[in-house]
């Protein structure tokens, strides 16, 4: 096993992992980011490094389906009211969650009357 130099010891030690869920690891049952992982060196507790975090695809398309439109239309009508505005956002999320799940939604329908 490598070791590697702790900075606040100077000993070089095989680093203990400790693993953690970041800021906006899950909204509900959507993972938005991956596991963050603390490097600690055993002697003085000290935290090395870390590793992952990173933002999972299904991140990225909330972030692409959700805040960006959002923020889109605020620009876009600047001088609408918040009211129209999220009266356009709620139309939006319908149009996008219909193309987004129409595939979803079409095979467990078949797969449903398909048993019958």
């Amino acid at each position: 096993m490598d070791r590697i130099p702790c900075n606040s010891c100077d000993k070089r030690v095989v680093p203990r992992l400790w693993h953690y869920r970041p800021f906006l690891a899950q909204i509900y049952v959507l993972p938005i980011r991956y596991m963050k992982t603390q490097h600690l060196c055993p002697f003085c507790g000290s935290c090395m490094y870390e590793t992952g975090g990173e933002v999972t695809t299904i991140g990225k398309l909330v972030f692409a389906l959700v805040v960006i439109p959002f923020t889109f239309l605020l620009v876009f009508f600047p001088n609408a009211k918040v009211d129209e505005v999220m009266g356009y956002y709620q139309h939006y999320c319908i149009v996008a969650t219909a193309v987004v799940m129409y595939r979803p939604v079409k095979n467990w329908v078949l797969r449903i009357f398909k048993k019958t």
